[in-house]
């Protein structure tokens, strides 16, 4: 899993989806997206990656993850408290106990009570 601050993934989606290093990650994460509805899934595809992803706007913050296609994932959205911009997905592989990963972007305006509300989720 590799984890990325991006500051506008529209701005570097065709580095990420050329570069051989993101290749070889299965999970990649990226904070400050900067997407929202005008930026549809297929302007940001990385061949090979389901997105999924947790827009503000185009000024700021935003999360998202590409996992892997191959990967079996249910996102779990229930566990992101609403106050936060976040991905939570639950990881089922062979042979395995199921896991959680999430990417989670405290945004600026979100009150000091910030860990609280993770580890209440």
């Amino acid at each position: 899993m590799a984890l990325l601050n991006i500051v506008s993934l529209p701005k570097y989606i065709d580095e990420i989806g050329m570069s051989e290093l993101f290749k070889s990650f299965d999970i990649i994460a990226l904070n400050e997206t900067r997407l929202d509805l005008s930026i549809s899934d297929g302007e940001v595809k990385i061949y090979g990656y389901d997105l999924i992803r947790k827009d503000r706007s185009r000024k700021g913050g935003g999360v998202c993850i590409f996992l892997r296609s191959s990967i079996n994932y249910q996102n779990r959205s229930d566990l992101v408290p609403n106050d936060l911009e976040g991905v939570c997905l639950e990881i089922f592989k062979p042979n395995s106990k199921p896991f959680v990963i999430a990417s989670i972007y405290r945004p600026p305006n979100c009150s000091s009570d910030f860990f609280l509300l993770i580890l209440r989720a």
